[in-house]
């Protein structure tokens, strides 16, 4: 990782305002700006409509429990598992952690949710369910994937490459961790690519809000995390087809371009 900055930091002492309308403005207070802008948002403002949403989506009546040193323990998490992929790192890191009550999280996620917001910024959000350390590893690598290849930072990202995305950043996290998230086994492998030719015609199209949230989040015809799914099976052909699924160059395989792999499906 040479010179490579890594920050982590974590919110759970806000826990117990989750809810409450002073959620936000309590975390706003703990954050300043930096070299990323506010966490990662360039106005203050923007960073404020993203902690209203995490805190819009306590959606149990379950008090968020104390765990004695999760702030440590996450940090320690975090840590293992970049350090397992520091060799694909190239930049500064700023990995922000904040507490969720969201009853879907909790039921279908393990407690754990990620979301990459710039080049160089990753949100994870935690309620410390059963099996939530599993899926912190998990999430950790699958999102921090996303920076690594960084390609639809820099432009619209059209909906083939958003498939390629998420798919690149799961078989390399199943790779270095094993097993499959819910999200990709969301649908079978059939279903999946039965889906993928009755939307090829949207792979070109601009991975607008809309159109994602149909493909990757059920909010059309297709069950929730089609795209997941998707993109998990067409780039696990696409490694058994390159590499027959050993010796992976990842190194290289992280930066190549989603289109070209698409037309080599």
């Amino acid at each position: 990782m040479g010179k490579v900055s890594i920050s982590i930091y974590t919110f759970f002492k806000y826990s117990e305002h989750l809810g409450r309308k002073d959620f936000s403005e309590s975390v706003l207070k703990d954050i300043r700006k930096g070299r990323n802008g506010y966490a990662g948002w360039k106005y203050k403002s923007w960073l404020k409509t993203s902690l209203d949403f995490i805190n819009k989506r306590n959606t149990t009546n379950i008090k968020y429990p104390k765990i004695k040193n999760i702030d440590s323990e996450c940090k320690k998490i975090i840590n293992r598992e970049l350090r397992k992929v520091k060799k694909f790192v190239n930049q500064d890191l700023f990995i922000y952690v904040f507490p969720i009550n969201d009853d879907f999280i909790i039921r279908k996620m393990s407690g754990v949710s990620g979301m990459t917001i710039n080049k160089d910024t990753i949100y994870l959000e935690i309620y410390p369910a059963k099996t939530w350390k599993k899926e912190l590893a998990n999430t950790t690598i699958h999102e921090i994937t996303h920076l690594i290849t960084g390609y639809h930072f820099n432009k619209p990202c059209l909906v083939g490459e958003a498939l390629i995305h998420e798919g690149i950043a799961e078989n390399f996290r199943e790779s270095l961790l094993g097993g499959k998230e819910p999200f990709v086994e969301a649908l079978s492998k059939e279903k999946a690519m039965k889906i993928f030719k009755e939307i090829k015609s949207l792979l070109n199209k601009r991975d607008t809000e809309n159109i994602h949230n149909k493909i990757f989040f059920g909010t059309g015809k297709y069950p929730n995390w089609t795209g997941y799914s998707i993109g998990y099976y067409l780039v696990k052909r696409y490694l058994n087809k390159k590499f027959k699924s050993k010796n992976i160059d990842w190194n290289k395989l992280l930066r190549e371009y989603p289109n070209q792999m698409l037309l080599e499906l």
